[in-house]
């Protein structure tokens, strides 16, 4: 055991029967990496043999314990030269993967976390029924079981399902089973009912209570600030009440025949994209909506339901509330701001979005005292970026990402090995005015011609 790994598990205060057993005799760290902006600590330690689960949790207790104190993060990984791949192992390992923040998904947790495991062929197989194996768990929340799997150090194995129909089996009965009782108990609880009311008089008459009684029994409308967000990845299915938060990427507004506006808007939270709908009564009403705009983080409640038209999930949307958020920062100090020496604008075709003034403007809100453009075979940009520069007080470098000349083509003819300063030459633009390569070709030749002879 090194030094240096010694003085961490004393420093994180280790058991001294842990730390000098076995387990860790031979323990070693092999790469950190700090963060000092977040102020986190990333390890890496390599150890011969699997630690045996439950010094797994003490250390890792201990180690990000220690770390929290000071106000510091931490997080580990572990290398295994050579892993133990028994079945008790592996499935204890995999069952401590859900405590982990990769395999933390509720409804990814609470279905998978009790499953049985099976390892062979070097893929380890989850015994579950049918109704686990689809699409959504396949591609959103195995892969980061795998990585988790990768970091307690069993290597980059293969994670699949397989599918048990006696497990199916019996997932249908139970299912079929508490139907069959929620409707047993609902005909029991409804013929109880009316023999009740059968033998009961007729109750006394009961002032109807006003309308501002009414209103102040009504369960109070939770506030959006305080609800749960929804990724957008999880809905696949029509739900009601359900909150999003994000960016509107695409808005539009539409008048019907009868005077009622439809604002119809695109929003993505990053995990998927929605489409989304509000209905106002007239233009007048439309205008309270004025924040749902292209570019806008919004905070939206309503019902996801199947547009006729479309035949996509939809959210109808109820409640929209405007969201600040806090834009990106430098965190440098002034004396260290970087300097974007390749920027693109929206000049460059299907690479960039942003115009030349928003990137130059974001540059100077950064504090950064320079910024290059360099856009795809173009200088469009030059002009409008030139005067962004200098209202935002920043330099604008200009440059360009240029085509490559095919070289082995020749374009050349008579080289001679001279120095172009100390030569007068002529550079002429080559441009196509018509269809036809042959007949523009003849006019190019003429244009030479006169500027040889001037």
């Amino acid at each position: 055991m090194t030094d240096k790994f010694q003085l961490l598990l004393e420093q994180i205060g280790l058991p001294l029967d842990v730390r000098s057993s076995s387990a860790f005799s031979a323990g070693t760290i092999e790469e950190v990496v700090v963060h000092k902006v977040s102020k986190s600590w990333e390890f890496t330690f390599r150890f011969p043999e699997t630690l045996p689960l439950a010094h797994y949790q003490l250390f890792k207790a201990h180690l990000l314990n220690s770390f929290n104190q000071t106000g510091n993060r931490a997080s580990l990984r572990l290398v295994v030269d050579e892993p133990d791949l028994d079945i008790k192992t592996l499935q204890s390992y995999y069952q401590e993967a859900f405590q982990e923040e990769l395999c933390q998904s509720a409804g990814f947790k609470a279905l998978f976390q009790g499953l049985e495991i099976d390892f062979r062929d070097k893929v380890l197989w989850i015994k579950g029924p049918k109704a686990l194996d689809s699409v959504h768990f396949r591609k959103n929340h195995l892969p980061n079981l795998v990585a988790q799997m990768e970091r307690f150090g069993f290597g980059k194995m293969a994670i699949d399902l397989e599918i048990c129909q006696e497990m199916t089996q019996t997932m249908e009965e139970q299912f079929h089973a508490q139907n069959e009782e929620i409707y047993q108990k609902a005909n029991l609880e409804n013929l109880e009912a009316m023999e009740q009311l059968s033998q009961m008089a007729p109750p006394p008459e009961v002032a109807q209570p006003s309308f501002q009684e009414f209103q102040k029994t009504r369960p109070a409308k939770v506030s959006l600030e305080k609800v749960d967000i929804t990724p957008m990845i999880e809905v696949e299915t029509e739900e009601n009440r359900i909150v999003f938060e994000g960016l509107i990427f695409e808005a539009e507004q539409k008048v019907t025949r009868t005077g009622r506006v439809i604002i119809n808007f695109k929003m993505t939270d990053y995990t998927s994209s929605f489409a989304l709908q509000k209905w106002a009564k007239n233009e007048e009403e439309a205008q309270k909506f004025d924040m749902v705009k292209k570019g806008a983080w919004l905070r939206v409640r309503g019902n996801v339901e199947t547009n006729h038209f479309t035949r996509d999930l939809t959210m109808n949307v109820q409640e929209v509330q405007e969201v600040k958020r806090d834009i990106r920062k430098d965190l440098m100090p002034d004396d260290q701001k970087r300097i974007e020496f390749h920027a693109h604008t929206n000049m460059s075709t299907m690479d960039a979005l942003p115009t030349v003034e928003g990137l130059i403007a974001r540059a100077a809100k950064w504090g950064h005292k320079a910024v290059a453009i360099t856009d795809h075979g173009n200088v469009q940009s030059f002009p409008h970026g030139y005067h962004a520069a200098r209202k935002a007080g920043i330099k604008a470098i200009f440059g360009l990402e240029a085509n490559i000349v095919e070289d082995s083509v020749t374009i050349v003819y008579n080289e001679q090995d001279l120095e172009l300063s100390d030569l007068t030459y002529v550079v002429f633009d080559v441009e196509t005015t018509g269809l036809s390569a042959v007949y523009n070709l003849s006019i190019l030749v003429i244009r030479l011609a006169s500027l040889q002879r001037i």
